[in-house]
């Protein structure tokens, strides 16, 4: 599945998450306002409902950072940029063929080590908000 898709499907997660928190407080809400907050076993059934909910939320957006999506896919595309600038000025023989192969080397070291970087050195962190 391609980074872009990846990091979407992970950002509606993330939203359905949200809108539904929001959706089981005003619930929650409009349940206090009519019916007060006697009845426990509805009180705890909505924080549990709640927190489940906004867990998920979390969860998916820690994980997408971790995943790093977004940067790898920015990275994708320059690199994509980089090689078909490196092919049209192989075809209109401004540059030696050398010359180019060594800079697109050098680029895809570069798009490897960012990576391994991204991959590996990216603590996992709860989201702050």
């Amino acid at each position: 599945m391609p980074l872009f898709a990846r990091s979407q499907q992970f950002g509606s997660v993330v939203f359905v998450s949200f809108v539904l928190t929001l959706a089981v407080a005003v619930v929650f809400g409009v349940y206090i306002i009519f019916q007060g907050v006697d009845n426990n076993f509805a009180t705890t059934w909505f924080e549990v409902v709640l927190g489940a909910i906004a867990a998920v939320g979390v969860a998916a957006q820690a994980y997408k950072n971790k995943r790093a999506y977004d940067q790898l896919e920015r990275r994708y595309n320059l690199t994509r940029q980089i090689y078909s600038a490196a092919q049209e000025k192989l075809e209109n023989g401004s540059y030696s063929p050398e010359q180019i192969l060594k800079f697109v080397g050098k680029e895809a070291l570069i798009e490897n080590s960012d990576w391994l970087w991204t991959h590996r050195n990216l603590p996992l962190e709860v989201p702050k908000g």
